[in-house]
């Protein structure tokens, strides 16, 4: 009859587009994680190339993340490997993205979440296009069309970039910051919205079903953060039974010098504020974590090259 023709047809129609959808992502994915390869994010993206299973502790979120925490010289410190995956203005969608592929080569005892991506605007399209990318790559990479090569048409993909500072965007740029009122107490809460909430139980599933522990944590900003996100972040955390550190709570424990340790006015940390900031997370992973034994000789002449170079 004609419903199940135009059912038949219907059917084929939507192979046909799955078809071509997977070819064109096979062609337009980057088969190496650097820039000149076309991969978006690269400083985040040296995760890809990192041996199996040799980060302890992975770190995502925003540019709070590249801009306080210093991978090479929590290693230094603790012998603790980690990696920050942190992107310009990153959405909760993204950063579900990238512990997910994370977990597709690693197995990190801890992931900590930066939380001023939860109070980051993500609607329903956000959604939808993270799931797209999800299934066919093509959504992310279709602008690539026009530098396609030989290479893109090679199945075998080699990720060659392994960030020197894994992640940490360096700088040593200093303007003060303005920290009066900053997190002046408060007993009212900055609402979170229900799509960002459901993201971080979403994420606690991921992380627990890998089985990482997922910490929310808080870094220092007098442009980000008040007494009223941290409330809200508390009572998330408290609910879901999550971790959650937020360091600008702890000005004792971290002496950040709002005229000297920022690179933008208190919105981000610069080189001295973030191996504060460093300092602080490797000390408070090494006493309240043990983590496994499970870098090789290679993975630590790695590290220590990196650290040398530091």
């Amino acid at each position: 009859n004609s419903t199940l023709k135009n059912t038949a047809k219907a059917a084929v129609f939507i192979s046909g587009l799955a078809g071509m959808l997977a070819l064109s992502s096979y062609v337009l994915t980057p088969k190496d994680n650097t820039e000149e390869a076309g991969m978006y994010d690269a400083l985040a993206n040296g995760i890809l190339a990192e041996p199996d299973d040799s980060i302890d502790v992975l770190i995502v979120g925003d540019s709070e993340v590249y801009a306080s925490i210093m991978p090479v010289e929590m290693w230094k410190d603790c012998g603790i490997t980690s990696y920050c995956c942190g992107t310009g203005a990153q959405k909760l969608g993204y950063t579900y993205e990238f512990i997910s592929k994370s977990f597709e080569k690693q197995s990190p005892e801890l992931v900590f979440m930066e939380t001023n991506a939860i109070y980051r605007e993500l609607d329903y399209d956000d959604v939808l296009f993270n799931k797209a990318e999800g299934l066919f790559t093509f959504f992310a990479y279709h602008s690539r069309w026009k530098s396609v090569t030989a290479r893109d048409l090679d199945p075998a993909v080699n990720y060659t970039n392994i960030s020197a500072t894994k992640g940490y965007d360096p700088c040593t740029d200093i303007k003060p910051a303005d920290d009066s009122g900053y997190m002046a107490p408060s007993d009212e809460k900055e609402p979170v919205a229900p799509i960002n909430r459901l993201y971080v139980e979403k994420m606690k599933k991921l992380c627990g079903s890998n089985g990482a522990q997922l910490i929310l944590f808080s870094t220092p900003s007098t442009v980000n953060w008040t007494s009223q996100k941290h409330n809200s972040i508390q009572e998330i955390a408290d609910e879901l039974g999550l971790e959650y550190v937020d360091m600008n709570m702890l000005r004792e424990d971290i002496a950040i010098d709002w005229q000297t340790d920022t690179r933008d006015g208190g919105d981000h940390m610069n080189d001295t504020g973030a191996k504060k900031v460093t300092s602080y997370l490797g000390r408070y992973i090494s006493e309240n974590y043990t983590l496994p034994a499970h870098k090789d000789d290679a993975v630590r002449e790695q590290w220590d090259k990196a650290a040398e170079s530091r």
